[in-house]
């Protein structure tokens, strides 16, 4: 009787132990619904400079979408003087999943400053380092890193802001700009940290095996 207890509670336990598991944001990953979803500091425009918007491509950035869908994300520079043009969004990260994605900077500055090498990108996750670039690294005022892959693995369950940013660091007459696409979550090893679910039948597993035994050896004393 007791194992047939034990299976009829499974599933409601199975379930109640998935309900309880950290839910995941992910909203919008592909830019395939615009900018839904994300938060910039700028007026939205595709068509645009010195703002954020979404598109094939756009203006002199040079990118075309990474997962060879409809769009990606991008941001310009033009908010003033080490001002920096903003894009974000939070994600709901257990311990242990990974964020990836892929992100890019291009270089526009007037040749006539070519010295002042101060535009500069930034990709962080809650102050952490993910990617960063500038005209100085790129060693050109038309210099772009084009696509480049990031990954960031949560050290524990939290909220996590993913924010790309782009700043002119002498003027707003030539907008160098930031992009942004591809992104997906990636669940925890099952290897190294078990699932909720995994769990739960792994719990269920041991008890059915306990009442087995407990069963046969009565059957052994009795018998």
């Amino acid at each position: 009787m007791r194992i047939f207890q034990l299976l009829k509670l499974a599933p409601p336990i199975a379930s109640a132990l998935l309900a309880a598991a950290p839910a995941l944001a992910q909203t919008n990953l592909h830019f395939e619904n615009g900018l839904d979803g994300w938060t910039t500091n700028v007026t939205l425009d595709p068509n645009g400079f010195w703002t954020a918007g979404f598109g094939t491509s756009s203006g002199l950035l040079g990118f075309t979408p990474h997962d060879g869908d409809d769009a990606f994300g991008y941001i310009y520079t033009g908010l003033g003087k080490g001002v920096p043009t903003t894009l974000s969004q939070v994600f709901t990260l257990s311990a242990g999943e990974t964020l990836r994605g892929y992100v890019g900077f291009t270089a526009q500055e007037d040749p006539a400053t070519y010295d002042q090498y101060d535009d500069n990108a930034a990709l962080t996750i809650n102050g952490h380092s993910l990617f960063s670039s500038s005209i100085t690294q790129l060693g050109s005022v038309w210099g772009s890193t084009g696509w480049v892959k990031f990954s960031y693995t949560a050290p524990s369950d939290g909220d996590y802001t993913l924010q790309l940013a782009v700043t002119n660091g002498d003027d707003t007459a030539w907008p160098s700009g930031a992009v942004l696409d591809d992104i997906s979550l990636i669940p925890r090893s099952q290897g190294a940290v078990p699932e909720t679910v995994t769990w739960a039948m792994m719990v269920l597993g041991f008890g059915l095996a306990g009442a087995a035994l407990r069963t046969r050896r009565r059957a052994v004393s009795f018998g």
